[in-house]
């Protein structure tokens, strides 16, 4: 009887190192994974395109490509048919790169200089994680802006040891805000879109962006 006490008292106290060790692995990489989110913003923040790209899932710089490729030739039917976050990018690309540069470049080296060359006072500051949930390799992030839990979540993969960030809720949330805004202000999308362009860039952009480069 004795001998059958200490055997579980044994898997007891097993149990509850084994439980003990999960939760710290847990905190730990949900740390990582804010430790990250806050570099991406200040990266952002800073206009530090190298910084910011670094640290995105190779599925968004894979995405990316998309839009790099639309920003090289699609027609004014084209870009009107794409999310607004998309439009937004192809008014960057075309605004913000030369010709020359927007024939050449990869994604990655696109993505870096659309933020390196932005002048807007992105006040990220405003923008942060709640809860993180985690499904191996991934983990999501509850965001809040100015304190409102939007839909759209924060989503994190670890490659070899090291977590990236995915940024795509931030263009999913940008999409909402146009429809939103462009509602609310009796503008249409693109009048929005081309006016945010403007102030991100330093730069007047006009309706013109939306046809492909000469």
């Amino acid at each position: 009887m004795l001998g059958a006490m200490k055997n579980f008292v044994w898997a007891a106290l097993l149990a509850i190192l084994v439980l003990g060790l999960g939760s710290c692995k847990d905190n730990t990489a949900k740390q990582e994974v804010l430790d990250l989110f806050d570099a991406y913003l200040l990266a952002m923040e800073g206009n530090n395109g190298a910084a910011a790209v670094s640290m995105m899932d190779e599925k968004y710089v894979d995405y990316f490509q998309h839009i790099l490729n639309a920003a090289r030739s699609a027609k004014r039917e084209q870009v009107y048919r794409m999310r607004p976050s998309e439009r937004l990018r192809i008014a960057s690309l075309r605004n913000r790169l030369t010709r020359d540069e927007l024939r050449t470049v990869d994604a990655r080296t696109a993505i870096s200089m659309v933020i390196d060359r932005g002048t807007e006072d992105r006040g990220d500051r405003w923008i942060w994680i709640g809860q993180v949930t985690f499904k191996k390799p991934r983990a999501f992030g509850t965001l809040f802006v100015e304190g409102i839990e939007l839909k759209h979540k924060v989503e994190f993969v670890q490659a070899e040891g090291v977590w990236k960030l995915d940024p795509e809720c931030f263009d999913r949330a940008f999409d909402d805000v146009v429809v939103r805004w462009a509602s609310r202000y009796g503008m249409t999308e693109d009048r929005y879109i081309l006016r945010r362009e403007s102030d991100g860039s330093g730069k007047n952009v006009s309706d013109a962006i939306w046809d492909p480069p000469a």
